[in-house]
């Protein structure tokens, strides 16, 4: 896959008859450990993908299904913005954080623009 430019695999596992399923993002380098969080989508941890197929899992519709996923994904999209706002103080904003904004499909605040420099 890495030969492919895949760069990371999510890999899910569950136990025949139990509740639990567990996730691993695996890293496509050389040697190198379970991430912590997609890089190829900011934010998204093995948890929230466990959480969201558990939900999909107990939906009995669709609409029901597409709310778990849209709640893991505002969630996600906060933790983003918070991240982006630990890095610069209040009122500080870099050329380079405007299209991290527009990458993770978040709002940016008035005053950015989504638009490449």
């Amino acid at each position: 896959y890495a030969d492919l430019g895949v760069r990371e695999v999510w890999r899910l596992r569950g136990k025949r008859g139990e509740e639990t399923l567990r996730a691993d993002f695996l890293a496509l380098r050389p040697e190198a450990p379970p991430l912590e969080a997609s890089e190829v989508l900011p934010g998204l941890t093995p948890s929230d993908v466990c959480q969201a197929v558990e939900g999909v899992r107990r939906s009995l519709d669709r609409g029901q299904r597409t709310e778990v996923v849209a709640r893991i994904v505002r969630r996600r999209q906060q933790r983003s913005i918070r991240l982006r706002e630990e890095r610069a103080p209040y009122g500080e904003v870099s050329a380079g954080d405007q299209p991290a904004a527009a990458a993770v499909g978040a709002v940016p605040p008035e005053g950015w623009s989504t638009e490449e420099p």
